[in-house]
């Protein structure tokens, strides 16, 4: 098994549309039909484990529901993005340490 694989996160946090509202929800890794795909050959933070997540008729359950549909985009996704400006802003400050 690829290492990008392998140290893929437990739980993804997946943005789509539930009749027509936008709605957040929690997909286990194990999910079946939901396959992860590293992506390779990055220029820069390769250890950032990015992959492509494919779907292929995956069920989640409605306790998987982050918040209430149609409030996935203005509630739950900008925190989402301000722990990810943050884990950024981390990483690139510990490059910069190694480097120096």
């Amino acid at each position: 098994m690829d290492n990008a694989v392998r140290s893929a996160p437990g739980v993804f946090l997946v943005f789509g549309k539930l009749e027509q509202r936008s709605v957040a929800c929690l997909v286990p890794r194990e999910t079946p039909g939901l396959e992860v795909e590293p992506i390779h050959d990055l220029m820069g933070f390769r250890s950032a484990g990015l992959a492509q997540l494919t779907f292929n008729d995956v069920e989640v359950p409605s306790a998987n529901i982050v918040g209430k549909p149609g409030f996935a985009l203005s509630h739950v996704a900008p925190v989402g993005l301000q722990y990810g400006r943050i884990s950024t802003a981390c990483s690139g400050l510990g490059l910069l340490q190694r480097m120096l």
